[in-house]
Parts: C-alpha cells; structure tokens; sequence
C-alpha cells in the first residue's frame, strides 16, 4: 500500500523523491521514509527521520531527529490558491517563536517537469498526539471525565497560545526564551521565487520570518488542532487556516470562495455560527475563536462538543443547533459553576457579546488559583 502511495507521487514529484531507498530530499537534507500519517486529496503527511545524525545539531534540541513529521503539498500547474495557501502557511509557522505555537524547521519549494510545484514543510513530531487522541485515551481508559484543574491547565496554555494571534503585542510575554533562529536551520529555498514567476503571488511570501502582523483568526480551533508537547503543554498547529482580523465579504464571490474553503478546511462541530452563515458584506473578526474555545472547552469536560451532543438529543440538524445557539449543560456535572459560565459566555450567538481572550485567560486563571 505504503510503496504504491509513493510510485504514484513520485510521478508529479519526481525531484524530492530517492524512489530505491524511501528518501525525501528538502533543501539537500535527505530523510527517511517512515510512514504515511494521513493524506488528503493533494496533501500528504509523513513521519520521517533525519538520515545523517551529524545534522541533528542544527535542529532544535527539543526535537526527536528519529521522528519528524513532513508535510507534501501538490500544486497543480494553474492551481494558484493551492501554492497560496501552501506559502502562507509556512510564512505563518516561521513568523511565531513560542512554546504554544508550532515550531517550523525547514521547507523547500520545487518546480516539477509538468509544470506543477510541490511545497515539502519539516515539522516536529509529538508523540502525546492532539486532544483529539486525548480524548480517545480517555475513553480507552475508561475514564469518565478530565479533573477541572487539568482542564482548566489545558485551557489556559491555548489561550495564551490563541492570544499571539489575537494580539500581536503579547507574542514578547509568551515566546520562547531561546533565540528564534535555533529552531530553524534552514529558510525557504532562495530560487523559490523563481518557481512563482509564472504565478500572481506576493513575493513576500517568501520574506523575512519575523514580519509586522496585526491580528490575526485562526478560524480552526478544535481538539485535533491543539498538540501536546512531551510536557502536556497545548500547542496550537493547522497555521493553513490563518486570517486577517475584521475580514469583510464585499460581494457574492468573496462569500462563495469563503464557504468552500470553510467547507474544506473547518470543522463545523466547532465553527462559529457567524462563519457557516456567512453573508454579503458582513465581516468575521477573533471573535469566531472565542466561540471554537468554548466548543472545545465542552468537549474536554463532556467528551463530545456540545452541538453535535444536542444534535443526538433533539434529532434537529447540526446548522440549526449552532445558528440558534442550541445545546445543553449536562445534569450533575462534576464541575464549577464558574467553569460552566465560561462556556457559556463563549457560545453566545451575537459575537459582540463573547469575551476577549485577554478576558477569558484572566478568567480561567482565576478558577485555577
């Protein structure tokens, strides 16, 4: 299965690929093929070990060389958006140095002989898995519910995490106390830019790592979205899924473009009502992540995310529970009534209504002292 899987891609993607030994290339590095984590239509993600131990001293000390995660995007020739997204999302990993928010470690982008690109992006591997798989454990395990000092631990790492989106002043207060350049040992291939010529793409793209941001959503907040370091520290990956704060739909076409790519990209257990009902010239904002925090604050203290819960009780559908704000609090939950009201001003169908981040971390905070 594994060798058929890598035939077929090294027919579009011949440069990266070492077919005899199960190598990948990136940047003149060759790593080991280990294993196909998961793949999409034109996405694959592999577990990859370095192949020469010499080079592990450039790599940050916090990563296992044995286990790297490598992500492969196939662009199409004429497929604009793919290679957008694909060089968006290694700007935004490059951009943040903070223990909450994934590490970047090297990307190339190569041109093939049929004229399509493919981005290859080397990311640290961590064992402890997402929430998600945290939340399965669980279940394994037999244990009924996460104790509220956890949850509340849990919470109060992706908030902080969540607010260097929100605002960019705080990126200082969380980063890492390391300097920023010895978690990268390599930018982005220099003749990347001469992969693009043919495509209307920002070169700067491909700039500095460390670039002015206002702030910004990351419109995918959900349980297999936060990682777990070695430590239990949450970790916010999917950086794909990056906006623009105050983002406006000013005709049909921007709200059309916009649902597709929710559908494709978002999980609508944990979407907010205001992005799966998008409209001509409304505008989404941070406010959306306040709602997906709340879902997945529920999640970890019920083990299902709350409309996908009220979903199997009413029997109405997924949209109409999330648009009109319809869940339900189980009876004698083993929690703080304060715990119960942070999710409930999270789900708040008027966004204005919602708290910042600023003012859900300090009141999570508080529940923990």
């Amino acid at each position: 299965m594994l060798e058929s899987i890598i035939d077929t891609i090294c027919s579009c993607c011949y440069p990266i690929w070492d077919h005899s030994n199960s190598y990948i290339t990136v940047n003149g590095r060759k790593y080991r093929l280990n294993g196909l984590l998961s793949e999409n239509t034109l996405s694959f993600t592999y577990m990859v070990s370095i192949q020469n131990a010499s080079s592990s001293v450039l790599i940050d000390q916090d990563f296992d060389t044995n286990r790297l995660v490598l992500k492969q995007i196939i662009c199409p020739f004429g497929n604009i958006e793919n290679i957008s997204d694909a060089l968006t999302e290694i700007k935004n990993y490059k951009t943040y140095n903070s223990k909450y928010i994934i590490k970047y470690i090297d990307s190339e982008v190569l041109q093939s002989y049929d004229g399509s690109k493919t981005v290859v992006i080397l990311l640290p591997y961590y064992p402890r898995g997402s929430l998600k798989d945290l939340l399965s454990l669980n279940i394994l395990n037999g244990v009924s519910s996460m104790s509220e000092k956890e949850i509340v631990r849990l919470m109060i790492g992706i908030c902080k995490g969540l607010l260097i989106l929100h605002d960019p002043t705080t990126n200082e207060e969380f980063q890492d106390e390391e300097d920023e350049t010895s978690s990268v040992f390599m930018e982005i291939d220099r003749d990347a830019a001469s992969y693009l010529i043919d495509t209307p793409l920002e070169m700067g793209l491909l700039s500095s790592p460390r670039s002015s941001f206002g702030s910004l959503i990351h419109l995918d907040i959900e349980p297999s979205s936060i990682l777990l370091s070695n430590e239990g520290t949450p970790i916010i990956s999917q950086l794909v899924s990056i906006f623009s704060n105050d983002m406006e739909f000013k005709s049909d076409v921007d709200v059309a473009r916009f649902k597709e790519w929710v559908s494709c990209h978002c999980n609508i257990y944990y979407t907010a009502p205001e992005v799966i009902n998008i409209k001509k010239n409304s505008m989404i904002d941070c406010s959306v992540d306040i709602w997906s925090l709340g879902c997945v604050l529920y999640t970890l203290m019920f083990g299902i995310s709350p409309f996908d819960r009220e979903e199997q009780i009413n029997g109405l559908s997924l949209q109409h529970n999330i648009s009109n704000g319809l869940y339900s609090i189980p009876q004698d939950a083993p929690y703080s009534q304060a715990l119960v009201d942070i999710i409930k001003s999270c789900l708040k169908i008027d966004a204005i209504l919602r708290p910042t981040t600023n003012e859900l971390l300090t009141q999570l905070q508080t529940i923990s002292i």
